[in-house]
């Protein structure tokens, strides 16, 4: 449907990429991870990591393909090509996805899901309000490093790459520290690794070179990929039993969605004054909601930790 939308139509890109892209995109994301988790108990981080991994490889695939074929094809061919290359995985994933645990069909006697005891958990809601803390500025520089790259001076060849490189390095952020995570915790990973972003978006300031903006992207990539891969985790930490890993995660990415939505808008309106960009002031909002996600972290950590009598959450 992207593929055919007209300029200056706006209602049409908002119709197709915002509402129907936005709730495939959800009806697709937790199923996988929910089907993955239920396959794995010591191993469950890793698992969930490797899947989460996918969305960075195709961060780097996709825009550079596309920024090629966008010159050689034009913009409509380049989106449909994008399409048959999502609908070829899409055909595979669902021939090969197969849930482990019987549905409610098949198993009425199952213990249901304890929904109140859910929703009265208040570890659980203390690590939803720091994820939705954490992601209001996690995503500042994802949509606005090519830019800062550009209007400081850099080439145009490595501003527009500068995103790929970011993403490059998340893959490996989403998958080294989860591992790490399987023996420490993922509260004990995660947290580090939320500060230690939250740093280096004030450092942003600094990388108007060429060795500033690559390294910024490789670490940046690096822990703001390793949060986003052990949040499902640190909220599937708090089930008290198997058939809660859905809904805890699901609810969870509800809670945070409404940050996603209003964290890069946020960042826009502060970034400029009178036409001109004014950077200090997102990339303070960003690293402050960062590090305030951190703090409620290690809150939920700590009650988490207090729950199972262990240091290893």
């Amino acid at each position: 449907m992207l593929s055919i939308t007209q300029p200056h139509h706006y209602y049409q890109t908002f119709l197709a990429q915002g509402i129907g892209m936005g709730l495939a995109s959800g009806i697709l994301f937790l199923p996988f991870l929910s089907v993955t988790s239920h396959y794995f108990r010591r191993r469950r981080t890793v698992a969930m990591g490797i899947v989460l991994a996918g969305s960075s490889l195709g961060a780097v695939i996709y825009p550079i393909m596309l920024n090629n074929l966008f010159n050689s094809v034009g913009y409509a061919w380049a989106v449909r090509a994008s399409g048959f290359l999502d609908m070829g995985f899409l055909i595979l994933a669902n021939l090969m996805m197969k849930t482990r645990l019987p549905n409610r069909r098949q198993m009425p006697n199952r213990k249901p899901v304890d929904v109140k005891g859910i929703l009265t958990d208040v570890g659980y809601w203390l690590s939803v309000i720091g994820a939705g803390c954490v992601f209001w500025g996690l995503f500042v520089p994802f949509f606005y490093l090519q830019l800062f790259a550009e209007l400081h001076g850099l080439s145009s060849t490595l501003s527009f790459y500068s995103i790929p490189i970011l993403n490059a390095s998340s893959m490996f952020g989403r998958t080294i520290p989860n591992l790490l995570a399987d023996i420490w915790g993922p509260f004990n990973i995660i947290i580090p690794c939320v500060i230690i972003a939250g740093g280096l978006v004030f450092l942003m300031f600094v990388t108007s070179s060429v060795g500033g903006m690559i390294a910024f992207g490789i670490l940046y990539g690096f822990f703001s990929g390793a949060f986003m891969s052990l949040m499902s985790p640190v909220a599937a930490s708090f089930c008290r039993d198997l058939n809660e890993i859905g809904f805890r995660i699901g609810l969870a990415s509800f809670a945070v969605a409404f940050t996603l939505l209003t964290g890069t808008p946020i960042a826009g309106a502060l970034v400029q004054e009178n036409g001109t960009y004014v950077w200090y002031r997102p990339l303070v909002f960003a690293t402050v909601t960062v590090l305030a996600g951190a703090a409620f972290l290690v809150v939920s950590r700590h009650m988490l930790s207090k729950r199972r009598g262990s240091q290893i959450v």
